[in-house]
């Protein structure tokens, strides 16, 4: 059917198109300027920041896979496989990289993690959107995609599976925004690489966390989940994160 060699033809250029920037960023350090401009964009010249942006762009990317495959179970193995065959092509690139830049080439490990952790953000960036881009065209070209069975409430914000109610969703933001001004106060008075790290860990999983509160949360209110975008830019997701937390809970149309 054409439906099957479309998807077959879309899968085989991702294969092929990822594996030759990994090749290129193992052995070449260089992955071409779209690879090298978008990594340098997310990082903003600090390794700390890029690695904090992986793991954003990450959650994010998983949370899209989920949502785009939510009524159509079939798909379910096909996204954990891309899911898995791009992280470990991103963990490849970060690690499997820096050593063989320290180990074959000399270089420093500070000044390799920097120029890695740039091309491995740049390199997800594309992974990812190809992997959603395929799964979001053989999501659309399903003939019975049957209903999705675990959108009931689901209070358990570390979750991205179901719904989460107001109450449990202000809770959840609480709780966030008291661990971040902890860690800013801890910050302030211990200035520290090692603190800094932390710090930017936390970060990701502050973002993770309310990234999935605030998706259970549209869910909830019947609201679209493209509406992440706008809720994950600062400032101008205000728009979208000051509605989750006065809106009342809505029954499925």
């Amino acid at each position: 059917m054409l439906r099957d060699k479309i998807n077959v033809i879309l899968l085989g250029l991702k294969i092929l198109f990822n594996l030759f920037i990994t090749y290129l960023i193992m052995y070449k350090g260089d992955a071409g300027f779209l690879i090298h401009g978008i990594g340098a964009f997310f990082i903003g010249g600090n390794y700390i920041v890029g690695l904090s942006s992986l793991a954003n762009i990450t959650v994010f990317y998983i949370l899209a896979l989920y949502n785009l495959t939510l009524n159509c179970k079939s798909l379910t193995k096909f996204k954990n496989n891309l899911l898995i065959f791009d992280l470990i092509l991103v963990i490849i690139n970060v690690v499997l990289s820096t050593f063989i830049a320290c180990t074959r080439y000399q270089m420093p490990l500070q000044d390799a993690i920097s120029k890695y952790i740039i091309l491995s953000v740049g390199a997800a960036t594309v992974y990812y959107m190809m992997s959603t881009f395929i799964i979001w065209v053989r999501a659309k070209m399903q003939n019975n995609p049957g209903k999705d069975i675990d959108l009931d409430i689901n209070n358990n914000s570390f979750s991205f599976t179901g719904k989460i109610g107001r109450c449990s969703y202000l809770i959840t933001k609480a709780v966030i925004l008291f661990l971040f001004l902890m860690t800013v106060f801890i910050l302030k008075y211990y200035d520290s690489e090692y603190v800094v790290i932390l710090f930017a860990l936390l970060l990701s999983l502050v973002f993770s966390v309310s990234l999935f509160a605030a998706s259970k949360r549209l869910r909830d209110i019947n609201w679209k989940q493209w509406l992440l975008i706008i809720w994950a830019i600062p400032v101008i997701g205000l728009c979208i994160g000051l509605p989750l937390l006065i809106i009342n809970s809505k029954q499925d149309a």
